[in-house]
């Protein structure tokens, strides 16, 4: 079958509606993160500013700010209450989100924090670094717990596993490590990567890893086995993974000007959208972890659009 091609993500196609568009950044836009009960999208922006908004109106509900330089990263914590940002300021900083105020920050890396992942049980909050570490932070206290040396370069991605028995992290030097997070030993190495790693995501049950990078493709690897299958179609760097919540669907973006929907049975390409970016290599996309939604960096990457999928025109 042959995937459905959009001229532009603002074209209406079978198997997607457009039901947001997001204004409100004055600059690029770095990272969008879905709160764990899918009603709320955090973004965060080169102006400094980090972003709420309601998914029901798509209105802004808050901005937090703060920030002098930027956050490169977000990460909710499982119970919806508090956001984590990792900024070029080297700090983690953690939001309330009710109140909008800053309750925390994090000190200890020697350079920009380009992401931060919270642990599914909420014991663990992770940050990677241009530094090459990784820390495991102790969020009552503001102090690192663990500090993880397995890479020779950024540290760029990183993600759980849904049971939180792994934690995967991905570099500018081409490789993923694989974590056991109660011991802080590597458990696996994968490289097949020609050049770095952009983004890391898990499949929802947390039998696939899937990787993708600045060589263009995206590798599907077993985590108990270290084999791998490839993703083929993108033709520039890949910047962004998400998997939908009931893993049917993979959302890649890409440095050619698309955005990909895979279906994760069969292996095939669902549809292709044709968006602008800005070049960033973080161009960022992201599925609602409830609800078939997906949000993406559109126009340059200085808006946010979110989508309603319908899952069967799409298979």
């Amino acid at each position: 079958m042959r995937p459905y091609e959009l001229t532009t993500m603002n074209t209406p196609a079978p198997g997607l509606r457009l039901r947001h568009t997001l204004k409100g950044h004055k600059t690029l836009i770095l990272k969008i993160a879905w709160s764990p009960d899918g009603r709320t999208l955090a973004s965060s922006a080169l102006d400094g500013t980090i972003r709420l908004w309601d998914m029901k109106g798509g209105e802004e509900l808050r901005i937090l700010e703060g920030y002098t330089n930027y956050a490169f990263s977000l990460s909710w914590s499982p119970d919806n209450k508090t956001l984590a940002s990792g900024s070029s300021d080297h700090t983690v900083r953690l939001w309330d989100i009710d109140s909008g105020k800053q309750l925390k920050t994090l000190e200890g890396h020697s350079d920009y924090v380009h992401a931060v992942a919270w642990s599914p049980d909420d014991s663990t909050l992770a940050s990677g670094s241009c530094d090459t570490t990784i820390r495991f932070w102790d969020t009552e206290t503001g102090e690192p717990t663990t500090i993880l040396q397995g890479h020779s370069d950024y540290v760029r991605s990183l993600a759980w596993s849904s049971d939180g028995r792994l934690l995967a992290s991905g570099s500018r030097d081409g490789t993923i490590q694989l974590w056991d997070p109660r011991t802080g030993k590597i458990v696996r190495t994968l490289r097949k990567h020609a050049l770095g790693i952009n983004s890391l995501a898990w499949s929802p049950k947390g039998t696939m890893l899937v990787s993708g990078g600045d060589d263009t493709a995206i590798l599907l690897w077993n985590p108990e086995t270290g084999k791998h299958d490839i993703l083929e179609g993108h033709k520039g760097a890949v910047t962004s993974l998400s998997f939908s919540a009931d893993g049917y669907l993979l959302a890649s973006k890409s440095l050619d000007d698309t955005l990909r929907l895979w279906r994760c049975e069969t292996r095939e390409t669902a549809a292709i959208v044709k968006e602008s970016h800005s070049g960033f290599w973080q161009a960022n996309l992201a599925f609602n972890p409830r609800r078939l939604n997906l949000a993406a960096l559109a126009k340059g990457d200085t808006v946010i659009l979110v989508w309603d999928l319908n899952l069967e025109l799409l298979r």
